[in-house]
């Protein structure tokens, strides 16, 4: 008996649509191409290819009846601008990344995203701003942009996918937290290139002529730090953290350091090219009100330190050394003396300093063939 009425009710419900159709509800349009340029000074305005609006900020202000826009914008020189909710996920492409230029005069945010939408930039420069780009966005990739001269150049707070930009004469280049891909991009001249708050994955960067290379802080996350050029920086890298793992780097030319761990636990240093720094590699504490957090536990492993001033050093002893390759290792001159390891020099105790020794019990008797593929293929 059931199974009957199942059946009977289908068929009913079958015939009645075919009598009275079900009404569609009405739906936002799916999507829409806006165009913007500011030598379109006389109008009309209205975001079509033959009247495009004079300014960005227009056209994302007639842009919220729809699910996803894209606004095309010609060279030109513009304001800054803010999109906030409810105005939908969007595409901002400039014509050209050199000549489609945000300016913030100093004191405004260029791009100013305070939305959970999803959003991708292309070509376009943004400088002079207080910060160039900030999204709130649940996604947001930035692509093929120019990122210079800003106070803060890209302040993200959400999910961010940054490659081939360059990011230029910032006092921050990329601030950036958790989730997300910083790749093939040119990061000069900033005060600070990267500094993560959270787990990212960082490959395939020229980060050069920075004060501060790469600035990681934070626990209990994952960092990947793999296969970029990190040449020419006052530190290359700065960590406080754990779970950081710095792998096929090329790490050159610092002025201070190149690898600084303050505090830093747990993490992994493996098959770089260390070489020409004033010191390679430096472990420390880091100090805080009232706690004193130990550089420890730490793998240094298969890497090359080659015509550093100072290979390694440290303040911290718990920190474990194999199968390196030191160039001035006195095992090199061949045989009894290679059963040698390899002495690292530093400091025990934070208050009172005495010398200590780490030691790399299997030193490599040739350099490694780091072979990034780069690094810069």
């Amino acid at each position: 008996m059931y199974k009957k009425t199942i059946t009977w009710v289908i068929i009913l419900t079958f015939l009645l649509s075919t009598i009275f159709p079900v009404i569609p509800s009405v739906k936002i349009s799916s999507n829409k191409i806006i165009y913007v340029d500011d030598d379109n000074t006389e109008g009309p305005w209205n975001g079509t290819l033959e009247h495009p609006y004079n300014n960005i900020q227009d056209a994302v202000d007639n842009a919220s009846n729809y699910n996803w826009v894209k606004i095309f914008i010609f060279n030109g020189i513009y304001e800054s601008v803010i999109i906030y909710e409810p105005y939908p996920s969007m595409d901002l492409e400039g014509e050209s990344k050199d000549f489609t230029i945000i300016d913030g005069n100093q004191n405004s945010i260029g791009l100013n995203i305070i939305s959970e939408k999803t959003f991708y930039i292309y070509n376009l420069t943004l400088k002079n701003c207080r910060i160039g780009i900030r999204t709130y966005a649940n996604y947001t990739r930035v692509e093929n942009c120019n990122i210079n001269n800003n106070d803060y150049g890209i302040d993200i707070h959400g999910e961010l996918d940054i490659n081939t930009c360059n990011i230029q004469s910032n006092n921050i280049g990329i601030r950036v937290g958790t989730s997300s891909y910083i790749g093939y991009n040119s990061i000069i001249e900033n005060e600070i290139g990267i500094y993560v708050v959270g787990g990212i994955q960082v490959e395939y960067n020229s980060i050069i002529e920075n004060e501060i290379g790469i600035y990681v802080i934070g626990m209990g996350f994952n960092a990947d730090v793999e296969f970029n050029e990190i040449d020419n920086n006052e530190y290359g890298i700065i960590a406080e953290c754990a779970r950081i793992a710095i792998i096929k780097n090329y790490i050159n030319h610092s002025k201070e350091t190149g690898i600084l761990f303050k505090g830093s636990y747990g993490n992994l240093i493996e098959k770089n090219m260390i070489f020409d720094n004033s010191r390679g590699i430096y472990l420390t504490f880091l100090y805080g009100a009232l706690t004193i957090i130990k550089s420890k536990n730490n793998f240094i492993s298969t890497n090359n330190f080659i015509n550093n001033d100072i290979h390694a050093t440290f303040d911290c002893r718990n920190n474990n050394w194999d199968e390196n390759y030191w160039d001035d290792w006195v095992g090199l001159l061949g045989g009894f003396r290679e059963r040698f390891p390899y002495a690292i020099t530093g400091w025990f105790s934070p208050i009172i300093p005495f010398p200590w020794w780490n030691f790399d019990m299997r030193p490599a008797k040739e350099p490694y063939n780091i072979n990034s593929n780069a690094i810069f293929t």
